[in-house]
Formats: C-alpha cells, sequence, structure tokens
C-alpha cells in the first residue's frame, strides 16, 4: 500500500512539472518577439519612424520649365518675335500653396511673373514644413497663364495650362500620380500639352543624401546618419542614392560603364555625372555644345553668329515629340557659347579642326556633339583618326539666308509672305532646319540610308537622280550638262522625292528660281525628319534614328 501512494506521488510530480514546462512555453512564446510568421517566414522588425532626430520637411523643385507652341507663331508674320503670355507657378502641398507670382508669398527662386520659352535649368525650389511623421503628401504643380483682356471693359484671365497632381511617400522618398517611376515620359519629367516640366522631391533625411531615414534602416539597411550620395558598397562607380532613386540594387555591382537602358549612347556612368542637366537613365538624351563667331562687320549683316534662343526651342520641340530630350550647351551648361574669330569660309577639312580640338574639350567627346555657327558652312566633317560624325558646321550669316533662301525663292516670298525672307521671322526657322539637317547626320540619318531598288527605266543617261532623298545630289548639277538637262533631271528630281517631307531632303529646296515658285527652300519649310507616311519614295527618318552613331568608327561620306 505505501508502495502505491508513493507510486502516485511521484506520478503527479511528473504531470505537474510537465504542465509547469507547458505553461513556461506557451508564455514565454507570447511575450518574446515573434520571429516567424503562421507560414514559417522570418519576420524583420520594422523601423516605422519617418523623421527622428530631425524636423520633417518637403523640397520641391521645378528644374525646368519651357513653354510649346512658339513654331506655330514664328510662321506667322511679325516684325517683332513672339513671346509666351505672362505666367506663373503654382506649388500646393496639402493645402498650403506658394504661387511664384506673388512675392510676398515666394520662398524659393525663381519668383515673379515669366514670359520666356525656357527657364533655363535649377530654376525654383520651394520648402514646407511637414507634421511630424505624417506618411505621405498631396502635392499640386500648375502653370497658369495671365491671357491679355480683350476690349474695353474685358479682364485679365489666369488659365491653367498644366496641373501635374502627385502623391509623395515619406517612407521611400518616392512619388505616384500624374508622373511615376515605369511612365513613358520618364520620372521628374512631365510632357503636357502646353508645357514641358522637370521637376524633383525630396525630404529633410539626417544625413542629406535624399535617401529617407525609413528606406535606409528597413531597406537598404545603411546608416541614417551617414552620407550615402558618395558611397558605393558594390564598388561599380555609382554611388547608393543614384542606384537607389533608379531602382537598381546598390549591393549588386553593375557594368555601369557600359549599361545604357534607353539606347542613346549615354551608359549610366555618364548619365550619373550628367544629373545636373537633368540625364534620365530611361528616357534618351542628346547633348550639343553650339559656339558661335565672330560677325563679317558688315553692317547688313548680323552683329554675331550664334543659333538663337528662338531656333533652339523650335528643334528642341521636334525631337521632344518623339520621347527625344535636346540639351543644347550655349553657355549655360558651362562650356558652350564661345565665340570663335570671324572665318569667310569654314571648309570641313581645315577650318573646323582648330575650334574643335581648342574649342571642345576631350573629355566632352563622345558625349556631346558639337556644332559651329559660322558665316559660310553647312556640313558634317570628322576631325580626328576616329572619323566620327560628331562635329558640324552650320551658316549663320545674313550673306548666306538671303542668297540661299532669299534669291532661290523670290516669287515664292511674294506669293507666301508669311514664310518669305521679307518676314524677319523666317531667318529663325531657316537657321533650326538648317541646324536640325547636320544634327540629323550625326545621329545617323546619312545619305543612302533610305536606299531603294530603282527600275533601270529611271535611271536615264546613267544618272544617280533617284538613288536617294537624303542630301538628294539630283540639285548638284552633273558636270557638263546642258541647261536643259540640267533643268529636266533636277525637276524629275524634285518630283520623285516629294513625298520626303524631311528637312534631309535637298529634293524639297526647289533650286532654281522659277522652281521656288512652286516650293520654298527646304530649310524653312520643312522643320522634321519624316516618319515614312507620306506615300511613294518617303524615307522614315526618326524610325532611323542611331543615337549612338556620333560614336562610332564610320565609313567616309564625301559631302554630308
Amino acid at each position: 500500500m505505501g508502495y502505491t501512494k508513493n507510486k502516485y506521488f511521484w506520478l503527479w510530480i511528473i504531470i505537474a512539472v510537465a504542465l509547469i514546462a507547458i505553461i513556461a512555453v506557451i508564455i514565454l512564446r507570447e511575450t518574446q518577439d515573434k520571429t516567424e510568421n503562421d507560414d514559417g517566414e522570418p519576420i524583420i522588425d520594422i523601423d516605422d519612424r519617418i523623421s527622428p532626430g530631425i524636423k520633417q520637411g518637403l523640397f520641391v523643385q521645378i528644374d525646368r520649365i519651357r513653354r510649346r507652341g512658339l513654331e506655330e507663331q514664328m510662321r506667322t508674320y511679325g516684325r517683332k518675335i513672339p513671346k509666351p503670355n505672362p505666367y506663373y507657378c503654382v506649388i500646393t502641398t496639402d493645402g498650403t500653396i506658394f504661387n511664384s507670382s506673388i512675392l510676398s508669398t515666394a520662398q524659393g527662386s525663381g519668383s515673379g511673373l515669366l514670359t520666356i520659352w525656357d527657364t533655363g535649368y535649377d530654376f525654383i525650389q520651394v520648402s514646407e514644413d511637414i507634421p511630424e511623421e505624417q506618411p505621405e503628401s498631396m502635392i499640386s504643380l500648375q502653370i497658369i497663364e495671365i491671357q491679355p483682356k480683350r476690349g474695353i471693359f474685358g479682364k485679365e484671365t489666369h488659365v491653367e495650362l498644366e496641373k501635374i497632381d502627385l502623391t509623395y511617400d515619406y517612407r521611400t522618398g518616392r512619388w505616384s500620380g500624374d508622373d511615376t517611376l515605369d511612365d513613358t515620359d520618364g520620372y521628374g519629367h512631365y510632357l503636357g500639352e502646353n508645357c514641358e516640366v522637370w521637376f524633383t522631391l525630396t525630404q529633410t533625411d539626417p544625413d542629406g543624401d535624399n535617401i529617407p531615414y525609413w528606406t535606409e534602416v528597413n531597406i537598404l539597411h545603411t546608416d541614417p546618419f551617414v552620407d550615402d550620395s558618395q558611397v558605393d558598397p558594390d564598388q561599380d562607380g555609382i554611388p547608393t542614392a543614384w542606384e537607389w532613386k533608379w531602382e537598381y540594387d546598390p549591393y549588386i555591382p553593375n557594368n555601369h560603364t557600359i549599361l545604357d537602358p534607353d539606347s542613346d549612347g549615354l551608359p549610366n556612368s555618364i548619365e550619373y555625372h550628367l544629373q545636373e542637366w537633368l540625364a534620365n537613365p530611361f528616357y534618351q538624351d542628346i547633348y550639343v555644345e553650339v559656339d558661335g563667331m565672330q560677325s563679317s562687320g558688315k553692317r547688313s549683316d548680323y552683329p554675331v553668329y550664334m543659333l538663337w534662343n528662338e531656333s533652339q526651342q523650335m528643334v528642341i520641340e521636334k525631337f521632344s515629340r518623339h520621347a527625344i530630350t535636346l540639351h543644347i550647351d550655349d553657355g549655360r551648361m558651362g562650356e558652350g557659347g564661345d565665340i570663335v574669330p570671324y572665318a569667310e569660309t569654314t571648309v570641313p577639312e581645315m577650318g573646323m579642326y582648330e575650334y574643335y580640338h581648342n574649342s571642345f574639350s576631350d573629355d566632352r567627346k563622345g558625349i556631346f556633339h558639337y556644332c559651329l555657327i559660322s558665316h559660310r558652312a553647312g556640313w558634317i566633317f570628322p576631325q580626328d583618326a576616329g572619323n566620327t560624325y560628331d562635329a558640324f558646321s552650320v551658316s549663320g550669316s545674313r550673306d548666306v539666308f538671303w542668297a540661299d533662301y532669299g534669291l532661290n525663292n523670290i516669287f515664292y516670298s511674294l506669293l507666301h509672305p508669311d514664310l518669305s525672307f521679307f518676314n524677319p521671322r523666317t531667318k529663325y526657322v531657316w537657321l533650326a532646319s538648317l541646324f536640325m539637317h547636320e544634327l540629323g547626320h550625326s545621329i545617323g540619318l546619312m545619305p543612302g540610308y533610305c536606299q531603294e531598288l530603282v527600275p533601270d527605266e529611271l535611271k536615264e543617261n546613267d544618272t544617280t537622280y533617284y538613288f536617294y532623298g537624303n542630301d538628294n545630289q539630283s540639285i548638284k548639277f552633273l558636270e557638263g550638262d546642258t541647261f536643259q538637262e540640267q533643268w529636266k533631271n533636277h525637276g524629275e528630281a524634285i518630283t520623285y522625292w516629294a513625298n520626303y517631307v524631311s528637312c534631309m531632303n535637298y529634293g524639297n529646296q526647289g533650286g532654281l528660281i522659277l522652281h521656288g515658285l512652286l516650293k520654298p527652300t527646304y530649310s524653312a519649310s520643312i522643320l522634321d525628319y519624316s516618319d515614312g507616311t507620306h506615300g511613294g519614295h518617303d524615307g522614315d527618318d526618326w524610325g532611323n534614328i542611331d543615337l549612338t552613331f556620333f560614336q562610332k568608327t564610320a565609313p567616309f561620306i564625301e559631302g554630308a
């Protein structure tokens, strides 16, 4: 009997200990931090703070505004160069309004009314205090135009040209809405109907590297108090901050010297260094450095040969319609805008060489194209042993304008005053088209790219008038031809390539005075490349552009 009692005693002791152990395990599991979810996956501790140790704030920077619609006005008759109606910016952050037209409310640069077509780079920045630990902000960017009053009793009207609505996330530093990282017109870039806008949104963060505290602690696992704008943990040559912005993993090395996701000839390593000038690794960019030349000194000539701002804007607009941003450095990026000594003629083989090697820095070659606006020129020609077509020259003198455009089209000018050489605005369109023509060669639109097989019966007298429309050689009369043969062949070629509606087509020129009765010179009537939709014998310039062409060793093409 004693043995039985002792037996049950120890049994109860064992059961009690087991129960205590089970309860202890349950309590322990409930009280300690859970490390796995219900699926057995590890749970990572989240530091959900947004702005510890620093006052939370938002910076809205409008980097650049470009007004659209200049060319339409330049193709109307007028003694004055058209300017846009006055406009201004309104930036609204969570209901707080910044109006750039009201100087008393201006918190950043760029305040006041604007009457320019392009603000240039680094235009305006506005800062806004944000309540601590607020996760998101609603932001609206508006461009407002002041339209003049109509009639005696009319009033000015303020018309919204563009509105960009965004939601900013203070955890990741990214925004969504009318602009996103994967949209078609580029992150921080909005191509609207009336304006093209570049902008950047950033926030206060402890180390000032534009990577939010929350992202550094919970995603990148970097030190939120160490500036990562110059730190490169994967040693691939590009710092963490840039890689995070464009969704590269900063811990996995990439060959950024080769990676070129937008195929514009500028690898990521170059796009990174050009970010000050709005380079986007996922949106095509072209950079051109432009220098000018001193005038001939004639009273009738222009005071200096240069690529006028209005001409620039018209060419920039053409590229923007095809998802390409053309950047022109005429001094605004620090190196272009040199005015070289006057020369009567800049010939391909010699005259350009000294400017290319003395005015165009070596560290820009292969990144920028180079253009010289000179007295008399109009060609592209390799300037070094690499045989690259990265340098071209364009005529910018009044002499050339009057001789090549005015005399060629005197009858057309009488019938069409809006596009005549009597219209002071025409010279800006003329220069824009000359520039676009030579730039076209530099991005792969070389003579013969749109070759086509032509029936032998059309090749009379063993000519090559129908070989190609780009730089159509048929307007350059063959030596030994009689005037009648020249006239006949010239007219046939113009007719044959009439559907190739491009500034690359000499055949649109008209050439002879009487032909000018029918068509104006190509450089003033056509400011565009063709898209191949105009019928037989057309060429698809836009579809054949190669933005890397200016970097390649190419076969020599005479007369380009």
